[in-house]
């Protein structure tokens, strides 16, 4: 009798689990219903997406809001294929990003751009929305990537930069610094004082980061890598990449072990140049 009763509680068990599951699935299935139902999932529109090719190019941050403070119907700009030949006749293709004449002429702001590109690392593709009825459409898939630099010959990437520098001396820096949880050992440890302190550092925005770091450059010539972590407190890979963009370090000389800006970099080269 015993068996039959377990056997009956088993049963019963084994049923509610599977009336919750069914419970379950069926508000995953109205949850689902009703995301589909509303307006801002509605289908895509598909139409030629295979035959259309687009480029992911990312711009500089002053760039992008020029681009955003523009009027919707303003033409920003254009790319310009120029195609060389060498000695045995193979072609060679370099782009450039020019700014068109509809956008505002100021000395600050660079006018042409160098672009280059490469093969995408993943298969991306581009859509867009309208603003009015809220439609989304797919307009191509990314079949190059790449960047765009300001032309470094330009007086006005030169004066933009000096502007940067200006402004990263007048700005006050704040770098949180988050508390570290420290635990005091029972027994002193003889290779414990030997161990640099750990400092956690907060990584800072890029246009913030590098007018800080030309201004540095600027006023003391060379540095070496822990002077600059000091005086920046920057995390030490972030501020290597930084150094390596616009710095040069010096293995010999009177600057033995430190870095230096490039010369395209330097506040005097630029002076010069736009005089």
């Amino acid at each position: 009798m015993s068996n039959i009763v377990d056997l009956v509680d088993s049963v019963t068990v084994g049923k509610r689990k599977l009336d919750d599951e069914k419970r379950v699935l069926e508000n995953i299935r109205k949850k689902r219903n009703a995301l589909f139902q509303r307006e801002d999932h509605r289908p895509l529109k598909q139409d030629n997406i295979s035959e259309r090719n687009a480029w992911l190019l990312k711009v500089p941050e002053f760039l992008n809001e020029e681009f955003r403070k523009a009027a919707p119907s303003t033409e920003f700009g254009f790319i310009r294929e120029t195609i060389t030949r060498d000695s045995n006749g193979t072609e060679k293709k370099q782009y450039s990003f020019h700014l068109s004449a509809q956008v505002p002429d100021r000395m600050d702001l660079p006018r042409e751009y160098n672009v280059d590109l490469m093969a995408p690392s993943t298969h991306t593709r581009i859509f867009s929305q309208e603003i009015e009825t809220g439609e989304k459409a797919f307009e191509g898939t990314v079949n190059k990537q790449g960047g765009m630099k300001p032309r470094m010959d330009d007086v006005r990437y030169h004066t933009l930069m000096q502007h940067m520098v200006d402004e990263a001396d007048n700005r006050p820096i704040q770098a949180s610094i988050p508390s570290l949880a420290r635990t005091e050992p029972v027994q002193p440890i003889e290779s414990a004082s030997r161990k640099k302190s750990y400092i956690a550092r907060t990584r800072m925005e890029r246009e913030d980061a590098v007018p800080l770091l030309l201004a540095l450059f600027n006023e003391h010539g060379a540095l070496n890598l822990t002077t600059l972590e000091n005086l920046t407190n920057q995390p030490t890979p972030y501020l290597k990449e930084l150094l390596r963009e616009y710095c040069i370090y010096n293995k010999s000389g009177v600057n033995k072990r430190k870095y230096e800006l490039k010369p395209e970099y330097k506040l005097d080269v630029q002076q010069e140049e736009t005089l």
